[in-house]
């Protein structure tokens, strides 16, 4: 019994580990998926999120796929069939290209009930993240004469969201964004990305409410929007760094990617930087005492 709790405590902890890895790749792009559906869910309206996505106080918004040294402006493009609606966060590039970066996906599951993910694309992100509310139940096993209490993750009815009710109102139209490319609202102003560390910590707390998870729960949605995805021909930049140690020493492990797309095909140019740290304090000890004992024993001879 002992060692099967043991055993259950070490997943429980491998799995956190994991969920802060993910927690990393999920803002990798400059684009906190966590914190940009909870900003959708204090919106009123897709215009009203549109507006609050891109102001600099918000500090949701850091993105800059042209690398242009200013965050870029984020339009949303909203689609529907039926009770599925997917709002498309898109970056106008250039004048004739656009760029999804992710998808806020919704689905009706009852009379007031309602789901919602947020997806963020393989092109900006690397790999394709899903991340999405959850909330905490505490649930009781009764076994015999005693019982036993524990803690799930369960699914959030995002019905109680202003934003979603506005969907599925009778009078509802999609939103589709008049800014675009040199179009842009007039209290608009570009702003320089937050440090990465920074802008981390920024959302941190937000990171306890939403997660990432490997299942895609809203494919009707993730359907209604795969027709109208938007990739640019121009050059995508994301980073990744990979930190491991061995024997002492920090290993740093630097890939860049660079994802360009035209009418031939994708390429993609991947390079690839590695660097050993300096030995630590006591292996430059011990380097100095085996020349000492190696200088003694010459002598000797």
């Amino acid at each position: 019994m002992k060692k099967s709790f043991q055993l259950a405590a070490l997943l429980v902890c491998w799995l956190a580990g994991m969920h802060g890895i993910h927690a990393q790749n999920q803002v990798s792009a400059g684009l906190d998926l966590g914190a940009t559906l909870d900003l959708y869910s204090q919106s009123a309206s897709p215009e009203d999120f549109e507006s609050k996505l891109n102001q600099q106080e918000n500090k949701v918004n850091n993105l800059d796929l042209d690398q242009d040294g200013q965050v870029d402006y984020l339009a949303i493009h909203s689609y529907q069939v039926g009770d599925a609606h997917a709002l498309v966060i898109r970056a106008h590039l250039s004048k004739d290209q656009e760029q999804d970066v992710a998808v806020i996906e919704i689905e009706k599951q009852g009379k007031e009930e309602a789901i919602a993910q947020i997806v963020g694309l393989e092109d900006v992100f690397g790999e394709e993240m899903i991340v999405e509310p959850f909330a905490q139940e505490d649930r009781s096993v009764e076994k015999g004469p005693s019982s036993s209490t524990y803690t799930v993750r369960v699914v959030v009815n995002v019905w109680t969201w202003r934003s979603v009710r506005f969907l599925y109102r009778p009078a509802y139209r999609p939103w589709v964004s008049p800014w675009h490319f040199a179009s842009y609202p007039r209290w608009w102003r570009p702003w320089r990305p937050t440090a990465h560390a920074t802008y981390l910590a920024w959302h941190r707390p937000v990171r306890s409410r939403f997660h990432v998870v490997p299942t895609l729960r809203v494919s009707r949605a993730h359907r209604v929007y795969k027709p109208h995805q938007r990739r640019s021909s121009i050059q995508v930049h994301h980073k990744r760094t990979t930190i491991s140690r061995a024997g002492g020493q920090a290993s740093v492990e630097r890939k860049s990617a660079t994802i360009q797309r035209s009418r031939k095909g994708t390429k993609t140019n991947v390079t690839q930087r590695k660097t050993t740290a300096r030995a630590t304090g006591n292996q430059r000890k011990e380097k100095k005492v085996q020349r000492k004992s190696t200088k003694k024993k010459k002598t000797v001879k």
